[in-house]
């Protein structure tokens, strides 16, 4: 799952790290946060479908 997962996601999403069975993700916000924010809640919510 863990590969899937960061395999799915694409800027600006960026894996920070992982940790056992977690993965450590942030999304740099500062050129457009609203852009930003819907882009992630996308990526997001395609991740828990596949699953």
């Amino acid at each position: 799952m863990r590969q899937a997962i960061a395999q799915a996601t694409e800027q600006p999403i960026i894996l920070n790290k992982v940790e056992g069975a977690a993965l450590l993700l942030y999304a740099d916000a500062k050129d457009d946060p609203a852009a930003t924010g819907r882009n992630v809640l996308r990526q997001i919510l395609s991740c828990i479908a596949s699953f």
